[in-house]
């Protein structure tokens, strides 16, 4: 081998490297097998012990093992253990990990939701790494070094908002089933979303095509929501320079700031191109709609009419039930009502409706109150 080094007259082996180092750079049948070799020109296992820098017990160790017709090493695992988790535990975790691919934190929730039964989280994060469960991985655009930060401790719900696009026909995201429903056009492909950073609670409306009327609607609508529960001062709102915001272009974006978004009290910022961790909060919301509402209901969206009665209840569901970690386990309209006391918890069920099927026939710059009121 390289790192054993013959001379004569002797035949005896210089070795330029301990037993321990080896093993750990070769593996522990490399070693042995080298420790043997040593053994075979010393024929002495207190010379190879002394030459190895190990003890006599290793070199016999070694000798063993090669009786038995293998030199790697055993399982170590205690033949008795008293505080092992439960095998039928040890199942739920693994099959919810699976299945979800959740966290620790998450299965945690998950264990007590369904089966009733309280783990640590550290136990669970053991479990995984022992039974080498992966999670589920998804493209995750909005992972970047940088992100936008606010000091949520003084923010106001709806001080800050970001809003986005999202495009449901993702083949990355979804299953090949329901991009092909959506590419037919049985259903919606666009999404779009309104997220208050404070509390994280969504406002969510759809469309078939990706316009700056469709646009205008939603803004007008989730602003005249605001209004309609209290909400009247100005809110600041970051987007992308996407042409659903007329922000394609700096002269597009003024004149819309004058005529549009100024007038229904949004302060509107653009976030920095090709950046989308600029809006990190409405971007990792993407991915739950992925994981929580898409994907496990893919069977159900066929048409529609289908696809209104589940956007009718996830977001419902994501604003009222379903705790963020995020939020220290608590859902956007408890943190929402603990942040501004009094507001009606009715702001959390904002009508996910289909801009261009419910709203084709209005002029786009109708007063954002009358065209909610139309709505209602």
């Amino acid at each position: 081998m390289d790192l054993l080094t013959s001379y004569h007259p002797t035949a005896m082996t210089t070795i330029l490297e301990t037993y321990r180092s080896f093993k750990r750079t070769h593996g522990a049948a490399a070693a042995r097998e080298a420790m043997l070799a040593t053994l075979r020109q010393d024929r002495s296992v207190a010379e190879t012990a002394r030459q190895w820098g190990c003890s006599r017990n290793t070199v016999a160790l070694a000798q063993a093992k090669q009786t038995i017709g293998t030199l790697a090493d055993g399982d170590r695992t205690p033949r008795h253990q008293p505080r092992l988790t439960a095998a039928t535990t040890t199942a739920h975790v693994t099959a919810l990990r699976r299945e979800t691919g959740y966290g620790k934190v998450r299965l945690a929730r998950e264990l007590v939701t369904r089966y009733q039964e309280v783990m640590p989280e550290s136990t669970i994060g053991k479990i995984i790494t022992r039974e080498k469960i992966p999670g589920k991985t998804y493209r995750s655009a909005w992972r970047r070094k940088t992100r936008r930060y606010y000091d949520r401790s003084t923010l106001v719900p709806f001080e800050r908002n970001e809003i986005d696009t999202k495009d449901i026909a993702d083949k990355t995201s979804i299953p090949q089933a329901l991009y092909d429903r959506i590419d037919q056009g049985l259903m919606p492909r666009w999404q779009w979303t309104w997220i208050d950073v404070a509390s994280r609670t969504r406002f969510l409306a759809y469309s078939y095509e990706h316009t700056w009327a469709n646009g205008q609607i939603f803004f007008q609508l989730v602003r005249a929501w605001l209004d309609l529960f209290g909400v009247t001062e100005t809110i600041g709102c970051s987007i992308d320079g996407g042409v659903e915001w007329h922000a394609t272009t700096e002269r597009s974006f003024d004149g819309a700031m004058d005529r549009f978004y100024r007038p229904l009290r949004c302060q509107m910022s653009i976030i920095r191109k090709r950046h989308p961790e600029d809006n990190c909060f409405v971007e990792r919301s993407h991915r739950t709609d992925d994981e929580e509402c898409y994907v496990p209901l893919t069977p159900m969206l066929v048409d529609e009419v289908s696809f209104r009665q589940a956007t009718t209840w996830w977001p419902r569901f994501y604003n009222t039930e379903r705790k963020h970690q995020g939020l220290a386990g608590q859902t956007p309209l408890t943190v929402l009502q603990q942040k501004r006391p009094g507001i009606h918890p009715a702001i959390a069920h904002f009508p996910p409706i289909i801009l261009d099927r419910q709203f084709s026939t209005f002029s786009s710059l109708l007063p954002a109150q009358n065209v909610f009121d139309y709505y209602l």
